[in-house]
């Protein structure tokens, strides 16, 4: 039991130490937002944060109508213009 804890101990140090000391690898085209976020964030919710906005920037956005102080957009995925949503 003692080594399943010693080991589990040295892999919790190991992440954290990585997450402080050392920078990932900026992939998207918001460097400034990434920097944030791997500063901010442990380096396993960086991945999921990075996802989410490698998602977001799969997004294609177009203005339709804007009535007052509404706006709505037509949007779609990459890909797939043929299915729109408008938000």
């Amino acid at each position: 039991m003692e080594t399943v804890v010693s080991h589990y101990r040295n892999n919790e140090r190991v992440v954290e130490f990585n997450s402080k000391y050392t920078d990932p690898v900026f992939v998207t085209s918001f460097p400034t937002l990434e920097g944030f976020a791997a500063k901010t964030f442990t380096r396993n919710m960086f991945r999921d944060f990075r996802k989410e906005i490698e998602g977001a920037c799969a997004m294609n956005t177009e203005l339709v109508i804007q009535d007052g102080g509404k706006l709505y957009f037509k949007c779609n995925s990459f890909g797939m213009p043929e299915i729109d949503h408008v938000v």
